[in-house]
This record gives C-alpha cells, sequence and structure tokens, in this order.
C-alpha cells in the first residue's frame, strides 16, 4: 500500500536586484524566464545553482548587444562564449566548472565584447555522499573531492559535531548541503551540513535500515505499526511524500539503493523490491528463496545484484526483476553488499574471503582470502578493490587478479565499516574505535583519530570533510 502526503502553498515570483557599483553589475535572485525575457538589464541564469567540479551549467542571459559574442567566465576564467540575437538574448550555453573549483560560492559572469554590459549570477560548488558507498554500484569513491589529499590529510583534525539521539546506525549520508543520520531507537535527524546545527529530527520505529538521497527526496526505513518498508521524505522538513505499508516484522535491514527512478530494497524475508522513486508504486517484488538478505543491493548496467546469508548471489534485471543469474559462491553467509565495477560484481563472505564473480554470469573469476570473515563490503578505486576483515587488517587487491596489493597492519577489528575513498586516500573504520586513513595506493598510513564508538559504518568524504559516526553524533573533521 502507498500513502501520499501533499503540501505547498503558492509563492508568487519576486524580483531581487543589487547594483554592484565596483563592477557595473546588476543581479538577480527567484527570477522566472518570464522575468528574465522582459530584462532590460542585462541579466543572467545558471541551472542547476549547486554541483559539484565537472558538471556542466546551463548559462542563459538577456540584454546584451545585439548581435555580439559574451564571454562567459567561471570566477576569472573565461570558460565559453556565446552569440546574442538581434534582442541581445543568448540560448542555454554549455559550461563546465573547473576541475579545480573548491567547495563553497562562486560566481559566472558574462561580459559583451562590443558592448561591455555585463551581469553575473551566483554557483555554489559542492559534491554528495548521497547513498550508501557513494552511489548504485557501490564503488565508495567520492570523484569530485579536491580538498583532502595524500599531502594534507595528516593535519585533518575535529570540526565539529552534529548531536543525536543514540548510537548511528547509518552511514552519514551527505546531499544538499544537509547532513542526514539515522540513530539506534529509529530516530531519523537533519544537519547544517557546514556546522552541525540539527534542521529537523523525527522519531520513527525502526532501528535498521539505512538512508539515501536522490533528485531531492530522502528515502528512509522508518518502520512503525503497520510496518513502513521505506518512505519518501522532503529533506528540508522530514515530511512524508509516499510511504509503503508491509506487514509486521518485515522490512529491510540494509539500506535503500536507488538508480535510474527506482528505489531498490532487500527485506529480512530474502525478498527484494522496486520502487518508483518519485511515486511509490511497486514495480516488482522477487522471493529469491533465500532466508533473508542483510546486504543492500547494488545497481550497475541495468542489473541488480545482491547476497543473502546462505551464501548465494543474486543478479535480477532492474527493470523488471527476472532472474538473470544465480550463484553460491561460498556456503557460509554474505553480509558483504556486493560492488561492481569493469563487468566485475565483488562480495565478501564469512568465510574469509573476497570473491570476484563475472557480472554477465555470476561464474568466479578469482577468490582471494584475507586472515578472518568478511562482514564488510568492498571498495573499488583505480584497479584496486579494498576491503575490510576480522582480523583487523585493511586489504587491497588487484581487482583483475585477486592478487594482494598490500594489508595494513591489525587493528582492533574490522566489522562492518566499508572502506570509503576519495582523492587517493581510503578510509577505514574499526573495532578499536578508531578511524583510520591510508595512502590508496601504497597502505602507508597517514591519519587515524581515536572516537568512542566502534566504526561499524562508512565515513563520507564531501567538500574536504570527513564525517564519521560516534555515540549519540557524528564527527566532522576539516583542515586547521
Amino acid at each position: 500500500m502507498v500513502r501520499h502526503s501533499r503540501s505547498g502553498s503558492a509563492k508568487a515570483g519576486r524580483w531581487v536586484f543589487r547594483v554592484l557599483l565596483g563592477f557595473g553589475v546588476v543581479t538577480m535572485a527567484n527570477v522566472s524566464p518570464h522575468a528574465v525575457e522582459a530584462a532590460t538589464t542585462p541579466l543572467v541564469q545558471v541551472r542547476p545553482k549547486a554541483g559539484p567540479p565537472t558538471s556542466t551549467v546551463q548559462v542563459v542571459g538577456k540584454a546584451f548587444g545585439a548581435n555580439e559574442t559574451v564571454d562567459i567566465y567561471f570566477d576569472a576564467t573565461l570558460t565559453a562564449t556565446a552569440v546574442t540575437n538581434a534582442r541581445g538574448s543568448f540560448p542555454a550555453t554549455s559550461v563546465v566548472v573547473p576541475t579545480t573549483a573548491t567547495p563553497g560560492a562562486h560566481v559566472f559572469r558574462a561580459k559583451g565584447e562590443t558592448s561591455n554590459l555585463r551581469a553575473s549570477a551566483q554557483f555554489v560548488v559542492r559534491s554528495d555522499w548521497p547513498q550508501y558507498l557513494y552511489g548504485p554500484d557501490h564503488l565508495g569513491v567520492n570523484p569530485y573531492e579536491k580538498v583532502l589529499n595524500v599531502s594534507n590529510i595528516s593535519t585533518l583534525s575535529f570540526s565539529f559535531a552534529a548531536y543525536g539521539s543514540d548510537t548511528a546506525i547509518s552511514s552519514p549520508i551527505v546531499a544538499g548541503g544537509i547532513l542526514f543520520m539515522k540513530w539506534v531507537g529509529g530516530n531519523i535527524s537533519a544537519f547544517d551540513a557546514s556546522n552541525g546545527n540539527e534542521l529537523w529530527s523525527l522519531m520513527f520505529a525502526s532501528n535498521q535500515g539505512g538512508l539515501s538521497y536522490d533528485n531531492g527526496l530522502l528515502f528512509a526505513v522508518p518502520g512503525g505499526t503497520p510496518s513502513s518498508t521505506l518512505r519518501a521524505m522532503d529533506p528540508h522538513t522530514g515530511s512524508t511524500v509516499w510511504q509503503i505499508d508491509a506487514p509486521a516484522g518485515i522490512g529491510p535491514l540494509s539500506a535503500p539503493t536507488v538508480a535510474n527512478g527506482a528505489v531498490y530494497i532487500a527485506e529480512n524475508d530474502g525478498t527484494v523490491m522496486a520502487v518508483d522513486e518519485a511515486t511509490g508504486l511497486q514495480l516488482w517484488s522477487v522471493a529469491t528463496g533465500s532466508p533473508d538478505i542483510n546486504s543492500a543491493p547494488a545497481v550497475s548496467g541495468g542489473i541488480l545484484y545482491v547476497g543473502a546469508s546462505d551464501g548465494w548471489v543474486y543478479a535480477l534485471d532492474a527493470s523488471s526483476g527476472a532472474v538473470v543469474w544465480k550463484k553460491q559462491p561460498t556456503t557460509s553467509s554474505v553480509f558483504s553488499s556486493p560492488s561492481v565495477s569493469n563487468g566485475v560484481a565483488y562480495v565478501g563472505s564469512y568465510d574469509d574471503k573476497l570473491y570476484a564473480l563475472d557480472a554477465a554470469t555470476g561464474a568466479t573469476v578469482w577468490a582471494s582470502i584475507t586472515g578472518g570473515q568478511v562482514d564488510s563490503s568492498p571498495a573499488i578505486s583505480n584497479g584496486i578493490v579494498y576491503i575490510g576483515s576480522w582480523d583487523g587488517k585493511l586489504w587491497a587487491f588487484d581487482a583483475n587478479t585477486g592478487s594482494l596489493k598490500w594489508a595494513s597492519a591489525a587493528t582492533g577489528g574490522v566489522d562492518s565499516a566499508p572502506p570509503a575513498i576519495a582523492n587517493g586516500v581510503v578510509y577505514e573504520g574499526s573495532d578499536d574505535k578508531s578511524l583510520y586513513a591510508y595512502n590508496a595506493t601504497t597502505g602507508v598510513l597517514l591519519w587515524s583519530v581515536a572516537t568512542d564508538i566502534i566504526q561499524s559504518h562508512a565515513a563520507a568524504i564531501v567538500n574536504g570533510v570527513v564525517y564519521a559516526s560516534a555515540n549519540g553524533y557524528v564527527s566532522a573533521y576539516s583542515l586547521p
């Protein structure tokens, strides 16, 4: 059953002008396309208004000189040109945000080469960590992180704490400048990601499952009576957009996975379900036959991959739920969530091994042994697959051959915390209540910090900040 909530209010469009005398610039905010068309002073708009480095932005301008070339700058760097029509307007022009753009506010500037007319619009550079292991393929890599690196990570220090209600039971999720967390007892909280100030907090019944964000919605497993298997929420208020009810006692143990307009969840009775992310309408549901599934589904190339407690790994057509293949590479439990890269699905098992399975057929490509059972999920970057083991080590294997690249010194054991990777650094939490950062290529320890709780969830690395769970709060670490 899907239940929808409707809310909203009409808001009149408004003009906001500001004359920057030093630059001779007129800027605007909250401007409708009709207002731009009627402009008599030079104006520019950018869509979207925020995004990571290398993202593509559409810049449109009005009221420049007729039939002239307009130079478009990102801050002081010329990034594109456009040609106006007889009315002085230029159409949407694609501009790529520079790779070197740092997090924070920047400005797109437009200048007519003939008229010298100028206008500007603000753009915020920021990246997200929107779901478990970053994306639906579970690579565990933020490709946009440019602030923290192997050279400066040793100076990372505590910045602030975002306080919740109890021990964290989800990995931190960061999207649109908001930090989301779920706590033991079912509480879900949203914080300002820049300072930890609470924006909203709601109490639910479930202390299982994680969080995911996509396309302006937060997806959660709140629980309740009847049991709410999945809920879509407004990320700014926590209000319910839609929810799916399920029989009591049935629900996901892991985070939802969002890909291509669908939300995928694996239930504790071995069922895998797909729902439309905009409406909550069920797209399909498949009983795998396994007794329970603890891992979050991975989605890549139109195929969903998930492991089960009886050692089976399933590949399902993401659009229909049809079984593509199912294999049992091990008779030990697979609580590890699969990660998929370059046609290979990687998954850990309680038999101490990391398995590489052909993503198209399920055939075992290789299996490499660690020193303890593997509950952690793998992360993959630059041809290396990383995984934590109960022997207390972080292991790095060649993704193609399974040969050992390096293994860290033993810590207190790695329970279920997956590695997280950004800009050449791999982060791993340990049962010794510490978070470690290693050189992803060499395995050299670069930084560590002691926390007050076993690190059983992946860190999130976003916009020069490392977010890690703690006992009743999330710690944020950044450069001095």
